[in-house]
């Protein structure tokens, strides 16, 4: 019998939340039978418009939910796999496939509260040993784990994040005000700080508006006064909906994500998918995943962001992607192909 860790289906959908969604959404189209396993708690109150097979079990909701209520459900089931492709999962059951999108925690510690780092530096290692294969998004993601936890190239499979927005479209070039998109929670590996500096120097000579979409955490706060720009230029929307998201994709004039450190980074081939100019840092597995679909800048260089900026706005046609090029890349990156090699690895 197959079990999905399905404690991401209680939380606000991010990267890791939409690759664990996704994932299940497809392998349910290809007939594989599966339970997602939720917290008790949830019984009455959650939603499941994708029809999931689901069984509420256990106290709590937390990791505490995964390392305890979990694993005593899981434990008691007779030859039970556990798939999990968000969190670790409960770290001492071996009979199964945890995933483990990026090791940002062991790269950068600085980034990360005390107790967050504490926690993943010391349950990671042993979830990693504790498990039948390990998952990740990315040839580098596997090279950090290779690299950080002293694992068997062999028990690491690479399964690439996809493109979740596949309806048709029209690009819309006529809006209301233009705009420079970003997409990602707003924390100090995404490198937001640098966009703010570069944006305040080209706000001074054009009309564009920056907006960041995402979920705000308390260390990331701005003194506009410093930045010596009107707030009115710079807008957060906090966590929205799809349908919101989408909306920006279509509208924007340029897509720029100025991370510091990523698994995969799934934005920026949403913006791929809306036909939106997409500027990146320059990090390495960025050029795995978006060499010849993106423009690269320096992400610690305000100066080589502000000008690649501007190269892309004056030059938006000579950057765009040929529907050849932009159907490529989206074929490549794909949920069901993903889908198919977990059924492989199956």
């Amino acid at each position: 019998m197959i079990y999905i860790n399905g404690r991401f289906l209680t939380q606000s959908i991010t990267g890791v939340g939409r690759f664990a969604l996704e994932i299940c959404k497809s392998l349910l189209s290809q007939g594989i039978e599966f339970t997602l396993l939720v917290p008790r708690k949830y019984q009455n109150v959650l939603e499941n418009p994708n029809g999931f097979n689901l069984k509420f079990v256990g106290l709590g909701d937390s990791h505490i939910w995964e390392q305890v209520s979990l694993w005593w459900f899981i434990s008691r089931q007779k030859e039970a796999l556990l798939l999990s492709f968000t969190g670790l999962g409960p770290v001492f059951y071996k009979n199964k496939i945890t995933t483990i999108h990026d090791l940002s925690f062991f790269h950068e510690p600085k980034w990360f509260s005390k107790a967050y780092y504490y926690f993943y530096k010391f349950f990671t290692p042993i979830a990693a040993k504790y498990c039948r294969q390990i998952l990740t998004v990315s040839e580098f993601s596997k090279a950090e784990i290779i690299k950080y936890l002293n694992i068997n190239p062999g028990k690491v499979t690479v399964v690439y994040n996809g493109n979740s927005f596949t309806e048709s479209y029209h690009k819309k070039n006529e809006v209301d005000k233009r705009f420079i998109l970003g997409v990602s929670s707003l924390d100090p590996r995404k490198n937001h700080q640098l966009l703010l500096k570069a944006f305040v120097e080209i706000s001074k000579t054009t009309d564009l508006d920056l907006v960041l979409v995402g979920k705000a955490e308390k260390h990331f706060n701005f003194d506009f006064k410093v930045l010596e720009i009107d707030p009115a230029r710079i807008r957060f929307t906090g966590y929205i909906s799809d349908a919101e998201l989408k909306e920006l994709y279509r509208k924007a004039s340029l897509f720029v994500y100025p991370s510091l450190y990523e698994g995969f980074g799934i934005p920026p081939l949403e913006a791929i998918y809306y036909k939106c100019p997409v500027l990146i840092s320059d990090i390495p597995v960025f050029r795995e995943i978006f060499d010849e679909s993106a423009i690269f800048f320096d992400p610690n260089s305000v100066v080589d962001l502000k000008e690649k900026i501007l190269l892309c706005l004056d030059n938006p046609n000579k950057i765009l992607l040929s529907d050849r090029e932009r159907d490529s890349i989206l074929e490549k990156f794909s949920w069901e192909k993903s889908a198919l090699k977990i059924i492989d690895l199956l």
